[in-house]
């Protein structure tokens, strides 16, 4: 059409549109809709893009990636959450097979202490569970087994990784004389202590390079000291911003170059922690799911499993699907002397 183009972007369960506009460049999903707020939030970067002097211009929304991190989050306390239901609604029937009467509230003391229940079961996202007037179980936040509440309504702030909930925006914008890299948080006091921390070690960097530096010629030395002296560590507000500037274009380019081998020295580390624990997390609750499948599927059945049966137990539909470790270990199932554990080959028992 005019003043449109539209490239489709296939994705393995939704396809992706990016579309080029006089007023911007847009990726989203097919079918979604334009929220009124769109413009609005670029006019800041639009305005640097038709600067003449601007060479790059860009900025990520972190708040889109926070969300999806929340979502995969809250998917996974779903599944607990569903297997807690399936396991107290097993508990009540024999408890009102045994006893010929059934309860009228959900007591889980009563249920541990008669042992139709090893431990009491908590919501991952501080649900409480109790009867309603069917005599299904429900959990305040998560619903029923036969009605049970979409994911999108239970995605809360606390579902996200406590590292990504400060990171609010990042920009970067080169122009012909300056270098920028802003990050916005949500935090001000968290901004003041980071930019103080910057411009220590800025400090410390260049007093380390100017003994280094004692060697060369002074021409040199003067360069690489005007080159130091060019990175400055400031706040505006809710931005931590890294500017090189007074340069010339091509050592700004280079240095820039230089600046993101830097970065990413210091924050790859940092996020291949981060995604480590967040695979850990993951395992972790298959564990637990797995775990609470095999005890139901024990209370239905009368059986006492010698090992893991990841494939009876989706056949029984006591599982959805076969949980998978996100780093490739295999769950097994270790008797013990009060009843069992799952452990994992790669992430073990914690």
């Amino acid at each position: 059409e005019k003043d449109l183009v539209e490239y489709r972007i296939p994705a393995p369960e939704f396809s992706m549109i990016a579309s080029i506009r006089p007023d911007g460049v847009y990726l989203q999903s097919e079918g979604a809709a334009n929220g009124p707020e769109d413009k609005e939030k670029w006019t800041d970067l639009s305005k640097n893009i038709s600067s003449e002097g601007t060479l790059i211009a860009a900025e990520i929304d972190l708040n889109g990636i926070k969300n999806l991190m929340a979502g995969k989050s809250a998917n996974v306390q779903h599944g607990v959450c569903f297997s807690n239901l399936r396991m107290l609604s097993a508990a009540l029937e024999m408890h009102a097979m045994d006893k010929e009467m059934a309860l009228e509230t959900l007591d889980q003391k009563q249920l541990k202490a008669e042992r139709y229940l090893a431990d009491e079961l908590v919501c991952p996202n501080e649900g409480k569970y109790s009867l309603n007037k069917e005599g299904e179980v429900v959990c305040s936040t998560h619903g029923t087994i036969k009605n049970p509440v979409k994911i999108e309504s239970v995605i809360s702030k606390a579902n996200i990784p406590e590292q990504y909930r400060p990171f609010e925006t990042l920009r970067l914008k080169v122009s012909m004389s300056q270098a920028e890299a802003a990050l916005k948080l949500n935090d001000k006091n968290l901004v003041e202590q980071w930019v103080a921390i910057g411009k220590q070690q800025l400090l410390a960097i260049r007093n380390m390079a100017q003994n280094q530096m004692g060697q060369l010629p002074e021409a040199e030395r003067q360069k690489g000291l005007k080159m130091l002296d060019a990175v400055k560590i400031n706040q505006e507000d809710l931005w931590l911003k890294v500017t090189v500037e007074g340069l010339d274009e091509k050592t700004i380019l280079s240095g820039i170059t230089g600046f993101a081998g830097a970065v990413s020295a210091i924050a790859l580390p940092n996020f291949q922690h981060a995604r480590a624990q967040a695979r850990a997390r993951a395992c972790q609750a298959n564990r637990r799911v797995l775990s609470a499948a095999t005890e139901m599927y024990e209370m239905d059945t009368g059986k006492t499993c010698s090992k893991l049966e990841i494939e009876t137990l989706v056949a029984g539909k006591y599982l959805k699907t076969a949980p998978e470790c996100p780093d490739g270990g295999t769950y097994s199932l270790v008797r013990e002397d009060n009843g069992f554990k799952i452990e994992c080959s790669h992430h073990k028992q914690n």
